[in-house]
């Protein structure tokens, strides 16, 4: 091989690993910035009796996850969180799943037309923001006011403060299925429409009833954007606080306080960052642990 060569060759390789760094290094950076260096700080401040008013801020080490841990508070928030994730995941996921069946078996066999305006009332929920739907529904709630109290009186349920009873945890996760039960829908609509022909007409062909079709062909096929669906709404509802913040305040008492709504009262009330971190890495710790653990079961029943 000539020098001419080995020079050129030199130069393809130089030119080849500075195109790699050029596709590598800035998402590298990207999530340093925005990703490893928040989780850091946040177990960074976790370890560290902080209180910004006070201007207290020196090394504790574990002694807020132990402060943590003897709190009966925290583990009655840790059982409302688990509660409210699994009831809006369970429900939106179900509901979703019906709307977006219901959609695509009209679309298919009644009239497109009717289907894109039933799609549009469907994902109305969507366009409002959490916090003007919250608001919405804190109306709606009242005692004098209220719409939800007017229909009621219709079958003599006489008026009652929902918010302010222990009813008001299972009125906000209505708020929250109702708001973002069409996220679930889009998610599955797009797999369904994504479903091929050919299995449904051959069972059909078989004999196959329309239960029959769904049970064993749709929703096997389904398998994977169900799972997909399960992980975003999780993760999502996990992040919860607009409804719980502005319909509750995590009351009445403690009714409706989540680690969420915790996290908020012990650094943005008590100012007790240091001990509000330490939830934050809790919570971390807990999706991810739900996460994970769908993934293993639908490992497994993959490999069954």
């Amino acid at each position: 091989m000539s020098e001419n060569q080995v020079g050129t060759a030199a130069r393809e390789s130089v030119l080849k690993r500075v195109g790699l760094l050029l596709w590598v290094v800035p998402p590298l950076v990207f999530f340093a910035v925005f990703l490893g260096y928040p989780l850091g700080m946040l177990v960074y401040t976790s370890l560290r009796n902080k209180n910004i008013p006070l201007m207290i801020d020196n090394f504790a080490g574990l002694a807020n996850y132990a402060r943590l841990f003897s709190s009966w508070s925290f583990y009655a928030a840790v059982l409302r969180t688990l509660a409210y994730i699994g009831v809006c995941v369970g429900v939106s996921l179900v509901g979703g799943l019906f709307l977006a069946v219901f959609n695509a078996s009209i679309e298919r066999h009644i009239s497109r037309v009717f289907s894109r305006v039933l799609h549009i009332i469907i994902i109305l929920p969507l366009l409002l923001m959490p916090a003007a739907a919250a608001v919405m529904w804190a109306f709606a709630l009242t005692e004098q006011y209220g719409w939800v109290n007017y229909l009621l009186s219709f079958v003599g349920i006489r008026a009652r403060p929902w918010l302010a009873t222990y009813s008001a945890f299972y009125w906000v996760m209505l708020a929250d299925i109702w708001s973002w039960t069409p996220y679930v829908y889009l998610i599955l609509l797009a797999g369904i429409q994504g479903i091929p022909e050919e299995p449904l007409e051959a069972a059909r062909i078989d004999g196959a009833s329309r239960w029959q079709s769904f049970f064993l062909v749709t929703l096997p096929l389904l398998k994977r954007v169900l799972l997909i669906a399960i992980v975003l709404k999780t993760i999502d509802t996990s992040k919860a606080f607009d409804y719980l913040w502005i319909m509750t305040r995590g009351g009445p008492g403690e009714a409706s306080t989540t680690l969420n709504v915790h996290l908020f009262k012990t650094a943005f009330r008590m100012w007790d960052t240091g001990g509000g971190a330490a939830i934050g890495v809790c919570i971390l710790c807990l999706v991810l642990g739900i996460v994970l653990l769908l993934f293993k079961v639908s490992r497994l029943r993959k490999v069954d």
